[in-house]
C-alpha cells in the first residue's frame, strides 16, 4: 500500500504531466501500452450520458 501511495503522489506531483480539458461530446482513445492516464473526479450532469468502452485483445492489420 505504501508503494502505491508513493507512486500515486509522485505521478500527481510530476512536472511532466499533461492536463487536457475535454469538451462535452468529445472522446479520448488512449493506447495503454504508451500512455499512463487518469482523470479528475467529474461533476455529474443529469443531461449527459456517460459510457466506458473497453476493448481488449490484439488487433493486426494484414
Amino acid at each position: 500500500g505504501n508503494f502505491l501511495q508513493r507512486l500515486s503522489d509522485g505521478l500527481e506531483e510530476s512536472k511532466n504531466k499533461i492536463i487536457t480539458k475535454l469538451p462535452v461530446g468529445f472522446s479520448v482513445i488512449a493506447n495503454n501500452y504508451f500512455w499512463l492516464h487518469g482523470r479528475k473526479p467529474f461533476k455529474e450532469n443529469k443531461e449527459l450520458s456517460r459510457e466506458l468502452l473497453r476493448i481488449r485483445g490484439s488487433f493486426f492489420v494484414n
